[in-house]
């Protein structure tokens, strides 16, 4: 090889090393929380499945069975006014511990100031059929109701008026309304402040927690009687207009700085 294209080859792979260098990777972690009472006092806690330890704001006693999920387009916001952009569909799953993180590569030396992201697959992306293997596959919304993915299965059971155990399956998607879909999926942008530029921030990762509060998908700002929906609310455009509603109070951001050992 001529000795002017090592040369150049040794400056390109220099190049890239210090750009590396200069990078860091933003971790976001998907959590989903859901209070109930420790010692008489209610307490937010990581969701346990499973167990009928809470409570609705209708005052029924009900268990979480399952909870995945659809966020997509996660956007960062610079304070030099950049917004970095992640167009994945992340598929969340708290039974998978392998759904529940994932990153955005930033540069080293930068502040965050926002983030933004959509719950659900937005309606360019929300295409039937385009993921081909579980688990998202699973998540296929029925062609009748506008086809796609659902954004969410939330499934619990629940003491009933007749004091049985019955079902309450929230699971949204695309609505209809008089023979016309509608897209459900819906848009936020928190503040988040986070910055990353200090020699003495080396062993700390940046990291955003983007925290589910389960009992605000039943609460805030419309109370959702599980009695009233035993046979399911997909196709219900009216029931999945204010759990999509309440969904808006539903997330919680919190950005920091979590140490790692190395």
């Amino acid at each position: 090889m001529h000795f002017r294209s090592k040369i150049l080859i040794l400056i390109l792979f220099a190049v890239h090393i210090n750009m590396y260098a200069q990078q860091t990777k933003v971790r976001i972690s998907f959590q989903q929380n859901c209070p109930y009472l420790i010692s008489n006092q209610l307490i937010d806690n990581p969701v346990v499945l499973n167990k009928f330890i809470y409570k609705n704001e209708c005052g029924t006693t009900y268990q979480i069975n399952q909870i995945q999920y659809f966020i997509s387009n996660i956007a960062v916001h610079t304070t030099k006014g950049q917004w970095i952009c992640d167009s994945t569909i992340h598929y969340v799953d708290i039974e998978k511990s392998e759904t529940l993180n994932t990153e955005i590569a930033l540069s080293r030396k930068i502040s965050i100031d926002s983030i933004r992201f959509t719950f659900g697959i937005p309606q360019n992306q929300n295409k039937s059929y385009m993921f081909k293997n579980p688990p998202h596959s699973l998540m296929f919304w029925p062609d009748v109701l506008g086809g796609g993915y659902h954004y969410m299965k939330l499934n619990t059971k629940f003491i009933d008026k007749q004091d049985s155990v019955s079902l309450f399956n929230c699971h949204l998607g695309r609505g209809v309304v008089n023979d016309t879909f509608i897209d459900n999926d819906f848009t936020m942008t928190f503040t988040c402040k986070l910055t990353f530029n200090s020699k003495k921030e080396s062993h700390y990762h940046p990291q955003i927690d983007i925290i589910m509060h389960v009992e605000k998908w039943f609460s805030q700002p419309n109370k959702i009687d599980f009695n009233l929906y035993t046979k399911g609310i997909m196709g219900k455009q009216d029931i999945t207009s204010q759990l999509c509603e309440n969904g808006k109070n539903v997330f919680e951001v919190v950005p920091h700085l979590e140490y790692e050992l190395f």
